[in-house]
């Protein structure tokens, strides 16, 4: 069996990119340098907080308070990530007194706070009506693929074990 850390070339930090550069031959070590990788899980994150703020709050009056709230939407959705954020730092900070945990650099598990924030978010979504279900079950669907890849990726490197 092939080697993860075989050969040159480009470097991805998810695992569905990762798999698919493995399947190609080339390398496929975790890296944090490709801005794709960064701006299109953003803008998802952002596009389902804000599809999910707009279902929550789908019952203010019609007028003109409700396109002022639309407008303001983004901003709002953008503090809300920031005051997300400080909390978070509390919880790294709380989870890194447990052993398992001490080891993992801090945006590791922060990712996996949001990514499990944003799925939360994505799951209220699919029960939702029309478009905003298929907004849910695309973050649902791109998230499984990824955590299928991520599997098939540990058990394809033969130094990890188990145990």
């Amino acid at each position: 069996m092939r080697n993860l850390r075989s050969t040159g070339g480009p470097k991805y930090y998810f695992a569905l990119a990762r798999l698919v550069s493995w399947l190609r031959g080339q390398d496929a070590t975790r890296h944090e340098g490709d801005p794709l990788e960064a701006r299109l899980p953003g803008a998802g994150i952002f596009l389902v907080t804000g599809v999910y703020a707009l279902q929550l709050c789908d019952s203010i009056s019609s007028g003109w308070i409700q396109y002022l709230f639309w407008l303001t939407l983004p901003v709002l959705v953008f503090f809300l990530w920031v005051l997300l954020f400080y909390l978070f730092s509390f919880c790294v900070r709380a989870l890194r007194a447990v052993k398992p945990f001490s080891a993992l650099p801090n945006s590791r598990i922060q990712s996996v706070l949001i990514c499990g924030l944003t799925t939360v978010f994505a799951a209220i979504l699919t029960q939702s009506k029309a478009w905003p279900r298929a907004v849910g079950y695309v973050w649902m669907a791109s998230v499984f693929v990824n955590l299928a890849a991520a599997l098939i990726l540990f058990f394809a490197d033969g130094r990890r074990q188990l145990n």
